[in-house]
């Protein structure tokens, strides 16, 4: 599922967003300063939380989604 903007897209995770996801979010100290406890988290963590984000779209119809500037 996506959604354009004429500056953003909004889509769903893929597997290949794990290496963009970790590096810009879970890997990044000063995002994850303001999420879930404020520690970076490796990329086997990472990996876990976009495969439960896509399983639980697949289940439920809705989950987090990839935002992407054009």
């Amino acid at each position: 599922m996506m959604i354009e903007t004429p500056n953003f897209r909004l889509r769903s995770f893929v597997p290949d967003d794990l290496d963009d996801y970790y590096t810009q979010v879970y890997g990044d100290a000063d995002v994850m300063r303001y999420i879930s406890g404020g520690q970076p988290r490796n990329r086997e963590r990472t990996n876990d939380v976009l495969t439960f984000a896509m399983r639980h779209e697949k289940t439920y119809g809705y989950s987090i989604w990839a935002l992407l500037s054009r």
